[in-house]
């Protein structure tokens, strides 16, 4: 996974499209694919490449001719390194506040909503998840916080102001 110090910009973003995309290959070819659609010039494409290798991300083999560059990370790694850090900035790490602010804005289809149900009712099939416990009255407890315990709903509990806004324990 990323370091939090070694954050992708949304420039070295696009680069790493290009590799994950094909690669091994030259910087010659992920120039020739990013001109057209973004304007930048070589050196600006080199400068975001070398960033990228100093940043462990990408390596470099070193051909007889030329060198190659390769992602040291899947899309996948970098996906979920992304989504964590923007889910921890804007909503303090709160999946269920994101979630609850899609559907408040009318984001998410009666598919998606369908979808993510299957997917929480396939995670959990009834059960707590493993870092979560509940209380005697049934109330999800998170780990580190014992102030649920004596609220009516876990969303009036001051460490978790927010969480129930999908209707939940």
């Amino acid at each position: 996974m990323v370091k939090k110090t070694n954050k992708i910009s949304d420039s070295e973003w696009e680069v790493m499209e290009v590799l994950w995309d094909d690669s091994p290959i030259p910087s010659s070819a992920i120039i020739e694919r990013l001109q057209p659609q973004t304007d930048w010039k070589p050196k600006t494409i080199h400068t975001l490449i070398s960033r990228l290798v100093k940043k462990g991300v990408v390596g470099v083999e070193k051909n007889t001719t030329r060198y190659l560059y390769y992602p040291l990370l899947s899309k996948e790694e970098c996906r979920l390194t992304e989504t964590e850090t923007f889910l921890e900035k804007v909503y303090n790490g709160s999946v269920s506040m994101l979630v609850a602010n899609f559907i408040k804005q009318d984001r998410l289809s009666q598919q998606e909503i369908n979808e993510l149900k299957k997917l929480l009712d396939d995670d959990t099939e009834g059960e707590a998840r493993e870092d979560n416990s509940k209380d005697q009255n049934g109330h999800v407890v998170y780990e580190g916080h014992d102030d649920c315990k004596g609220a009516d709903r876990h969303d009036e509990c001051e460490g978790h102001k927010g969480h129930d806004e999908l209707g939940g324990n």
